[in-house]
């Protein structure tokens, strides 16, 4: 089908914009540059996937098409920084003979010579997120990365918040921190539960961790879980016996079962909810089996809970696991 009859479809359907004048003027014309002149800032680039050059065992050029390259100023080194292709890169740089000399097509972009770094990492962030957009290919923490760059008051909370509860996302937040699988599900929990019950989450996760029962990385869905389960012994079992039998109980007895076992078949919106549901089950039981002292959680609580306005708040940023990207 020739491409323009696809075209009259959109058309058909409304699908339209303001036609521009285009020449072949206004292509970033093709250059060939050193693989050891091509850098990388990971201010904005997302994290290079190893898996995916361990698995690629060979480069193949029929399968390249040009990286998009930014030239800086020469006052401030007037080096070469990939906006788009790192992983192109890496890929010649692990399986072609003699990488220091080899070449790859590049469409370059200069910025003005009286930019500042400053300017040219967020001249290069921006159009990072424009051109992945475009794609539908950029991930949510490639989003952040760029955004923290650009200045955006969103993203640059979320690194105070990352920060704050000492973890991170793919190297964003703090790095010497403990990484957090499951961004999608932290972030929920940060929205809806805020940093207090997150970090209490946060530390029970570590806690179980250090004690060799649980893995690394923490789970992004076990931390909502977690800073669910919280929030409910706080509001809604107080700081009597059951209350305190329930949070010795999330420290010292959950990491029985693995994470998986405490996330299974618990995915979507109210997974928390689910989460807690299996936590409070989970604790009966042992009160049941004399594991626990103390006496049972009735369901007339669990349902009060569930009735809280604090389940009222809109999960917009529930959305699917995007940690898979890097």
């Amino acid at each position: 089908m020739p491409l323009l009859s696809v075209v009259d479809t959109f058309l058909a359907k409304g699908i339209s914009g303001v036609r521009k004048p285009v020449s072949e003027d206004n292509f970033i014309p093709i250059q060939y540059i050193p693989l050891s002149q091509l850098n990388i800032d990971p201010k904005y680039q997302r994290w290079i996937n190893t898996t995916f050059v361990k698995k690629a065992k060979q480069f193949d050029p029929v399968l390249v098409k040009p990286l998009s390259v930014f030239k800086r100023p020469e006052s401030i080194g007037g080096e070469y920084f990939i906006a788009d292709g790192q992983h192109v890169g890496c890929l010649a740089g692990v399986y072609v003979k003699d990488p220091d000399t080899f070449k790859l097509p590049c469409q370059v972009q200069y910025h003005p010579e009286d930019y500042t770094l400053q300017q040219c990492v967020m001249a290069e962030a921006e159009y990072f997120k424009k051109f992945n957009f475009l794609r539908s290919s950029v991930g949510t923490i490639a989003k952040l990365r760029a955004d923290i760059q650009m200045e955006v008051g969103a993203a640059l909370q979320m690194l105070s918040d990352l920060e704050a509860l000492g973890v991170h996302v793919e190297g964003i937040g703090a790095e010497d921190g403990d990484q957090v699988f499951g961004y999608a599900k932290l972030k929920t929990c940060i929205h809806k539960y805020g940093n207090t019950y997150t970090k209490r989450a946060v530390e029970i996760h570590k806690l179980h961790v250090k004690r060799g029962n649980w893995k690394k990385p923490l789970n992004g869905a076990m931390i909502l879980g977690l800073a669910a389960a919280a929030h409910f012994s706080d509001n809604f079992l107080g700081n009597g016996k059951t209350g305190k039998a329930f949070d010795v109980y999330l420290a010292d007895k959950i990491s029985k079962l693995s994470v998986d076992q405490w996330i299974k078949k618990t995915a979507g919106v109210i997974q928390d909810v689910l989460i807690v549901e299996n936590l409070v089950d989970h604790f009966n039981n042992g009160v049941v089996y004399g594991v626990i002292d103390s006496p049972t959680i009735g369901d007339s609580r669990f349902k009060k809970w569930q009735e809280d306005p604090i389940h009222g708040k809109v999960n917009e940023n529930d959305n699917s696991d995007e940690n898979s990207e890097s």
